[in-house]
């Protein structure tokens, strides 16, 4: 039996880019403490509709995503998968990492800025 993860529905035929959407609508959703009906009224669909969304049953059309990030007083772009989801769901690998935080950076900056 394929591995699921938890609340996503059908997770063996979506790519990691539906999974990031999904759990990115579910939870900006539960940021903005809004209940599934509010959310469905405000984007004027059925309530199964946006659960459908947020379990990855159904994916939202743009104009539908358009409406959520409205709806959830986020950007667009909070609910749209990132580059490494849409990448992987492509067959791109990912790029290495070079091991190098930010905080490492800290020091160099600040004696610069001194």
């Amino acid at each position: 039996m394929p591995a699921r993860i938890a609340g996503l529905a059908g997770v063996a035929r979506m790519t990691p880019a539906e999974i990031e959407l999904a759990a990115n609508i579910r939870r900006e959703r539960a940021l903005a403490g809004l209940t599934l009906r509010v959310v469905a009224d405000a984007c004027d669909v059925r309530l199964e509709t946006v659960h459908r969304w947020e379990t990855g049953a159904r994916r939202p059309s743009a104009i539908d995503v358009a409406h959520l990030a409205r709806a959830l007083r986020c950007s667009v772009t909070k609910l749209l998968p990132g580059r490494d989801a849409l990448d992987a769901s492509r067959g791109i690998p990912p790029k290495p990492s070079l091991g190098v935080g930010r905080s490492e950076f800290a020091p160099a900056v600040s004696s610069i800025n001194s």
